[in-house]
């Protein structure tokens, strides 16, 4: 039986997608043993025609007079190298497409299709929104090469990401030089905010050379209801949030000062911790019908 354990142990056996197989009895002449091959998410066994795979186990059935075991090693060793041709595309194809999508659409996609669904939710809620873009960046474009802009920009860009994660957020979506995030609570998203402006200007020195590319970011954040759904056509739609609070949250940081964050009093009045902020008073923000309360968050760490 060694022989044929080593032959339907799928290789890598450690991987977490594999697993040792038991041994197989042949104790009766007359054997009809049933191979149940463990993929991904395994499930009891069921009854499914000879050599036939679903999603779950993959089941080999020989009638009493196919007795073959050399045969039935044969066909199951067929049936491990379709499998793991099968698991390699589905591994590629999630490599692709995981990171064009947010943490949160990718987790609301797997959830949705474990139920069985297609359609994912709509849901409304209370978030802040972050709102952050690079000051003159057409001027930087018309400066300086593209290719080398854009490997600066991914580098940028995935510093401040990163900050967005480590205080509980969510990257909706890039837009251009910049992005549009989502928090659950204004005191996470404004402590992002704070440690964005620092990791900016941090970044800013280090490229303080001639010829350097420097990225002087704005941030606005507002909070209040939105909207999680998907927007566009049937075939092709993307996941987003919409409300007010983006709206603002865009107008605040086109207005804000590079190196600041720019707060709505939605925003500030939520917070737990107020200190370090100051009214800029009543301000006349693009898109709103009288001037509204706008507060700036000095972190004093921020140069």
């Amino acid at each position: 039986m060694n022989y044929l354990e080593n032959v339907l142990r799928p290789e890598g056996a450690g991987n977490s997608y594999s697993r040792r197989l038991p041994a197989l009895e042949c104790s009766s002449p007359n054997w009809l043993p049933l191979l149940n091959l463990p993929i991904i998410g395994t499930s009891a066994a069921s009854s499914k025609p000879a050599n036939r795979v679903n999603i779950d186990r993959l089941i080999l059935t020989h009638s009493p007079a196919e007795n073959d075991i050399d045969q039935l090693i044969q066909e199951v060793s067929q049936v491990r190298w379709a499998t793991r041709a099968v698991f390699e595309r589905s591994r590629c194809l999630q490599a692709l497409i995981r990171p064009l999508l947010s943490h949160t659409t990718w987790n609301e996609v797997i959830n949705v299709a474990r139920r069985g669904r297609q359609v994912l939710p709509t849901e409304l809620r209370e978030a802040s929104i972050l709102r952050l873009d690079i000051a003159d960046f057409t001027e930087l474009l018309n400066n300086h090469p593209l290719d080398e802009v854009l490997v600066k920009l991914n580098a940028y860009l995935d510093r401040l990401t990163q900050l967005v994660y480590r205080h509980h957020g969510d990257v909706d979506k890039f837009l251009g030089d910049g992005f549009l995030a989502v928090f659950a609570d204004a005191d996470d998203a404004v402590q992002a905010g704070c440690a964005i402006q620092q990791t900016v200007a941090d970044f800013n020195r280090s490229q303080a050379v001639p010829g350097g590319l420097l990225f002087p970011a704005r941030i606005g954040i507002d909070t209040g209801q939105v909207i999680t759904t998907n927007l566009g056509s049937p075939d092709r739609q993307e996941r987003t949030v919409i409300g007010m609070p983006a709206n603002l949250a865009e107008r605040l940081q086109a207005q804000a000062t590079p190196g600041r964050v720019w707060l709505s009093q939605a925003t500030f009045e939520r917070l737990r911790d107020q200190s370090n902020c100051r009214c800029l008073g009543p301000i006349q923000v693009k898109g709103q019908p009288k001037p509204i309360f706008v507060y700036e968050k000095q972190d004093k760490e921020i140069l």
